[in-house]
Parts: C-alpha cells; sequence; structure tokens
C-alpha cells in the first residue's frame, strides 16, 4: 500500500496523463479530511486501507475505504469529470432531448480515458439508473 504522499504523487500523474490542464488540487485533497474540513473530496491512506471521504457544510457525507488504487482512483474522479460533463452538457445541449443523453455520454467518453474497465464500469451504472429512471425526452 502507499503512504498518502505516493497516493497523492501516483494519482495526480494518472490524472494528468488524461487532463493535463487540470488543477486537480481543488477538487481533491490528500490529507485527513474531518467534520469540521472544508468542503472537498479526501484522499489519505490509514489503517492499512486508502480512505474515500466527502465533507460538505461541516460533515462528511460519505466515507468508503479501498484496498485498491484504481477504486480509489475511480471514485475520485466522480469529483472531476462530473464538471466537465455538466460544463459540456450546457454546451451541447439537445433541444427536445433528455439533457442526461449527453451527460451520460460524456461520462463515459471520459471514464474510458482511464482504461477499458473503467468505462465498463460507468457504463453499467448508467444503465442501472436508465433502468429506475429512463429518458424523459419530449415529444
Amino acid at each position: 500500500m502507499l503512504n498518502t504522499s505516493e497516493l497523492k504523487t501516483v494519482l495526480e500523474n494518472r490524472i494528468h496523463s488524461v487532463f493535463p490542464d487540470l488543477n486537480i488540487s481543488k477538487e481533491l485533497h490528500f490529507c485527513v479530511g474531518s467534520y469540521n474540513s472544508p468542503e472537498g473530496t479526501y484522499l489519505y491512506m490509514q489503517d492499512n486501507k486508502y480512505q474515500y471521504l466527502i465533507t460538505e457544510k461541516g460533515s462528511i457525507t460519505k466515507h468508503v475505504e479501498f484496498t485498491s488504487e484504481d477504486d480509489l482512483l475511480y471514485a475520485s474522479l466522480r469529483a472531476i469529470i462530473c464538471q466537465i460533463s455538466l460544463d459540456y452538457t450546457r454546451e451541447n445541449d439537445q433541444p427536445g432531448k433528455d439533457f442526461r443523453r449527453v451527460y451520460f455520454a460524456k461520462q463515459i467518453e471520459l471514464y474510458s480515458k482511464f482504461g477499458k474497465e473503467f468505462g465498463e464500469r460507468k457504463t453499467a451504472e448508467i444503465e442501472e439508473i436508465l433502468r429506475e429512471h429512463p429518458y424523459h425526452d419530449k415529444s
């Protein structure tokens, strides 16, 4: 297992290989997060596991432990890819079509840049969402 400093280097290098101009320090914090930490995503190694923590409004809204750098990277990309996909969707809106068509397609495209497995994993997540909440296009 990598320590927090090594983890930061590995994940930053992988993210910058796809998004070279992105300042990820605004999105990801490689230190221990707590209830009173500024809002954001915190990544660190503790108790021989990688910790993934999201804080919002003075609360921890999500805390997951991982043993794989790939699983941690996949979860961490949410903070980055969500915003990129939303920005892209706003610029490429298709009148009459459910905005999620463009949004989900962009997410799959971006996750796939990190490897086939990441793209397939995101596709499966989106398919599950669409089973419960299908697209609603205007006629």
